[in-house]
């Protein structure tokens, strides 16, 4: 086959599909993540977007996916295969289904690069598509699944077989022509199996630090000078959210609330309920648009996470969003967390152990100008940093190396 370079530096923004495995008013991290990337290319010119949301979103409850301006969206039903195995398997995809839905999407958008946002069969389904198109796959790895398959399903028992389940859940990277990665950790992983990788890290938009400001900005004080502690999670194990319970019990002036929903939520309203009756609030999921509102109401925001490979090589986005916020975090220091806190950002201590987060906890609701100045530089970092368009820009490069020396005419434009 006959591969060209491009023409010249000045080609027009390339027309890409995002294939994305949720998407808005969904309030968790991931979607955020694709909202974040696919608004900001298009607002930055770096491509035309599109976007398919998988028939994994209905998985989350029924709100359907959120327009976006200036984007079209296509949003994926559920095939009769997935009907049928959902009940017992509820996160099954029916690979063909999706390769079928994505070589249409991409037919009608007249994409000449498909980007993956998930891995494991959606992964697969868009490797299948872009080959059957003839066009440029990049696929984006998000957070390390065989890890967190052990974590939560096996408690860490299975640590000897993640290697082999990694490189299953991962096999269309090989077929890809670029790999991203949503964090520096997770991007040395994948090369140590071999790959090229860019790391992407998670960042937040201008949109979402408006809306920071205005909801510290309606904030009020609580009554009694308590303190609130909260977190924005998905309730996995590895996330370790007992912690909060021994830090309620061992300081009494604070309350807790719990933002989002999982398969912890049961066992942790129980404990609620035993240890710290009256103190604790579980929202439940909230929309995207609420979360700064949420995250307003805090003054230290705690991410206990275990040590675990989950763990590890993660960026949590959740850290991120605290720290857009203003909030005071305290976390664990494990993965990405590490670098996001030090300078003064925040408080790091030793994952798997609640004595330094317990004293942590006590220290800090004692001293509110503390909490204010760690806040602040968290908050001036997430503005300066994280923020900064240069984070979408690293996605032009990948995508001008990803379909350097592809046919000019792809197969789907050849055979009209």
């Amino acid at each position: 086959m006959t591969r060209r370079a491009p023409e010249s530096d000045h080609t027009p923004a390339p027309r890409v599909l995002h294939v994305v495995e949720s998407w808005r008013p969904l309030p968790s991290g991931y979607a955020s993540r694709s909202w974040w990337i696919v608004t900001g290319q298009r607002r930055l010119g770096i491509s035309r977007p599109s976007v398919l949301v998988t028939s994994r979103q209905s998985t989350y409850g029924d709100a359907p996916p959120a327009p976006a301006a200036g984007i079209v969206l296509t949003a994926l039903a559920p095939s009769a295969t997935e009907r049928r195995r959902r009940p017992n398997r509820p996160f099954f995809v029916d690979r063909v289904h999706l390769r079928e839905a994505i070589v249409r999407t991409a037919r009608v958008a007249d994409a000449r690069l498909i980007h993956v946002h998930w891995s494991s069969a959606i992964g697969c389904a868009a490797a299948d598509a872009a080959q059957e198109l003839g066009i440029a796959l990049v696929a984006e790895v998000r957070f390390d699944l065989a890890g967190a398959m052990n974590a939560q399903l096996f408690r860490g028992r299975m640590a000897p077989a993640e290697a082999g389940l990694r490189r299953w859940f991962e096999r269309h990277l090989k077929r890809a022509d670029a790999v991203t990665a949503a964090s520096e950790v997770l991007a040395g992983l994948l090369r140590r199996q071999g790959l090229r990788v860019t790391a992407v890290p998670n960042g937040v938009d201008a949109d979402f630090l408006s809306a920071c400001d205005a909801a510290a900005a309606r904030r009020t004080a609580a009554p009694g000078g308590r303190v609130m502690l909260g977190t924005t999670s998905k309730m996995l194990r590895y996330e370790h959210l007992d912690a909060f319970f021994a830090v309620l019990r061992a300081v009494p002036e604070t309350d807790a609330t719990f933002v989002g929903d999982g398969p912890e939520s049961s066992r942790l309203k129980a404990l609620a309920q035993a240890f710290a009756p009256g103190r604790v609030t579980f929202t439940g999921r909230v929309p995207a648009e609420k979360i700064p509102d949420r995250l307003a109401a805090m003054d230290l925001f705690l991410v206990p996470r275990e040590n675990e490979t989950i763990t590890r090589f993660a960026g949590p986005i959740k850290v991120v969003e605290a720290m857009a916020a203003g909030r005071c975090v305290v976390g664990s220091a494990v993965g990405e967390t590490v670098s996001l806190l030090a300078g003064g950002r925040g408080v790091l201590v030793p994952p798997g152990n609640v004595a330094p987060l317990v004293h942590a906890v006590q220290t800090l609701a004692a001293d509110p100008d503390r909490r204010g100045r760690l806040g602040a530089a968290a908050r001036a970092y997430a503005r300066d940093t994280l923020a900064g368009d240069a984070l979408l820009q690293r996605y032009a490069g990948v995508y001008a190396r990803a379909m350097r020396g592809r046919p000019v005419n792809p197969p789907h434009e050849r055979n009209r």
